[in-house]
């Protein structure tokens, strides 16, 4: 494999590198070794299997010169959270629409599959090919990710939260693929920030720790703290669809596939 250098602005903090005559994407973990267990090896074949058009495909794994990484295919796009703050680039309805079906598509097939959930859903881990084609990323492999020295592992925790399920901020040992209503809830937080185009939370006045810590403070029969839908021009059914996706009980959030049920006006066919 041949690494080269990304020289598109945008996707600076991309790796990438040639892999039998195709771009990859490369992952670098912060792990000098790894040990190919029983689990390792049936994580890998899992991943391998996974086949769809909505979710990035696995290319490989690689142990170099005390370097373990993960190889996908290459986005040329970049993530969905890059084209959401991109101010230059207009998104319509139709291509809004086309996106939502593209993460309901892709994370259905994800729960039916032996991956069973995603765990850490967000808009930097929806990537956008050069048709732009959604595809979900980062998914499985979690006993091969795990056991990372990341230095700057609290701050990247803090953005991730933004997007996680209350029950799973909750958690002191939460599971690492996360549970299928997390991902619901997570699901809710990306639509969202493609409508509104303002991040997780919106314009909301709190830093993402007082979110976090009041998130998990929550008390029956207070009002759950979520993203205000004030101001926004959205028909009922999305509405209520925040509203279902966001349940503080998670056996009352609807499974993703009727998810998608719900929101059958705004999508592509």
């Amino acid at each position: 494999m041949n690494e080269v250098s990304d020289i598109s602005p945008k996707r600076a903090y991309t790796n990438i590198g040639l892999y039998r005559g195709n771009i990859v994407a490369i992952k670098y973990l912060h792990k000098r070794t790894l040990d190919l267990t029983r689990s390792i090896r049936k994580e890998l074949k899992q991943i391998r299997e996974i086949r769809h058009e909505n979710l990035i495909p696995f290319v490989g794994a690689s142990v170099d010169h005390g370097q373990v990484a993960i190889l996908t295919a290459y986005a040329a796009r970049g993530s969905l959270e890059d084209v959401l703050v991109n101010e230059d680039l207009h998104l319509d309805t139709m291509f809004v629409s086309s996106l939502v079906t593209d993460i309901l598509k892709g994370m259905i097939y994800l729960h039916d599959s032996e991956i069973i959930s995603h765990g850490d859903l967000r808009s930097s881990n929806c990537l956008i090919d050069s048709r732009w084609v959604l595809q979900i990323s980062d998914f499985g492999l979690h006993e091969f990710k795990s056991g990372q020295d990341d230095p700057t592992y609290h701050v990247k925790e803090l953005k991730r939260s933004l997007w996680r399920a209350p029950e799973l901020l909750r958690m002191d040992n939460r599971p690492p693929r996360g549970t299928q209503k997390g991902d619901v809830y997570s699901f809710g937080i990306v639509l969202y920030e493609m409508i509104g185009r303002s991040g997780p939370w919106g314009n909301i006045e709190m830093e993402p720790t007082a979110i976090i810590n009041q998130l998990k403070g929550y008390k029956t029969g207070q009002k759950p703290l979520r993203p205000s839908l004030d101001g926004l021009r959205i028909p009922k059914y999305i509405v209520n669809t925040f509203t279902a996706c966001w349940h503080e009980q998670p056996d009352q959030r609807p499974d993703i596939r009727y998810v998608r049920v719900r929101l059958k006006e705004m999508q592509v066919r």
